[in-house]
Formats: C-alpha cells, sequence, structure tokens
C-alpha cells in the first residue's frame, strides 16, 4: 500500500508531504491548487520522463518519494529477486532530477529505469490489489481506463505511452507473477 508522497522543488511545489490512510484517498483543491503536479511527481518516482524545466527555478535539484508499506510475503519475495533490501517492510522510491539528469533510488539502492518500472509495476499491482481486493473490481477500472483513453484522449503520445506501460504490465505479470 502507498503510504507517503513527499515531493520537493517539483514545478510550483516548494515542499508537501502526503500521509495516505487505508483504502480509498482523495485528492481535492480548487483549480490550480497543485492536484496535476502531484500526479505527475508521483509518476515521475515512478519512472516516467520530465522534463528538465520541472526544477524549480530557486532549487538545484526536484525529489519525489514514494514509500510503500509491503505485508505480502509473495511480493517481498519478488523484490528480493531484484536484489532489494526492506527495511521494516517498506520500500522507500525515490527520483531526483538534477541538471537535467535523473536518478533512482529503491531502499537506498541505486536502480536503473528499467529496474524502477518493473518494481513500480509490482508494487503498483500489489498496492492496488491490496486496496481493492477483488480481481473483478480491477477489470471494471482497466474497462473505463481504456474507454477513457480511447474516447477522450485524441493525443496519439499519450495513447503510445499507454501502450507501452500495458505491455510492459502484460510481460511483467507474465514472468514474475504465478498463475
Amino acid at each position: 500500500m502507498l503510504k507517503n508522497i513527499h515531493v520537493k522543488s517539483f514545478a510550483l511545489i516548494d515542499e508537501v508531504e502526503i500521509n495516505l490512510a487505508s483504502g480509498l484517498n482523495v485528492l481535492t483543491g480548487e483549480t490550480g491548487a497543485g492536484k496535476s503536479i502531484i500526479i505527475d511527481a508521483v509518476n515521475f518516482a515512478l519512472g516516467q520522463r520530465v522534463s528538465k524545466d520541472v526544477v524549480r527555478d530557486d532549487a538545484e535539484y526536484a525529489l519525489s518519494e514514494l514509500v510503500f508499506e509491503i505485508n505480502d510475503d509473495k511480493t517481498k519475495e519478488r523484490l528480493n529477486q531484484f536484489d532489494i533490501p526492506l527495511d521494516d517492510n517498506e520500500v522507500l522510491i525515490q527520483r531526483k532530477i538534477t541538471n537535467g539528469k535523473s536518478t533512482a533510488r529503491i531502499n537506498g539502492e541505486t536502480v536503473t529505469l528499467s529496474t524502477l518500472a518493473l518494481i513500480s509495476a509490482l508494487l503498483f499491482n500489489y498496492s492496488l490489489m491490496t486496496t481493492l481486493n477483488k480481481s473483478s473490481d480491477v477489470h471494471l477500472i482497466w474497462k473505463h481506463i481504456i474507454i477513457y483513453i480511447l474516447y477522450r484522449t485524441p493525443s496519439p503520445y499519450f495513447i503510445f505511452i499507454f501502450v507501452n506501460w500495458v505491455c510492459t504490465y502484460v510481460v511483467f505479470k507474465y514472468l514474475f507473477l504465478p498463475n
């Protein structure tokens, strides 16, 4: 489960820390409050590319950190396959951009973006399943996401990114997740 989001010097955000509870968490606010920037920072931490312009003008770097709590033994075993040490059943994903170059760390260990993408998919899948607890709910959510993307988002770049993400997810699912 995603427990904490910490963002520093990312776009318009000076610094923000969000603690999440179990169950449904809703991010609300007025237009221009920074909801989309927080989502962009989360996506950045999970491996998405961003412009070097996301670093605030008065800062040397932008930082996005996510803390996941892992209580499932199967998920712990899968993380061990990547040689990721677990500290108190928590995984800290940290991504930093400085001078146009980004670095990714998981529990203090530097990782490549491809490893970050695989582990992010694992943690996102774990977090989603512990929240929903029903695979039928997951299929319903996917159905609505796909319909929204195909009918409401004409951007070919966004569709390209989505298709790549789905392909990565499918490959990851069949390689690392038991049937």
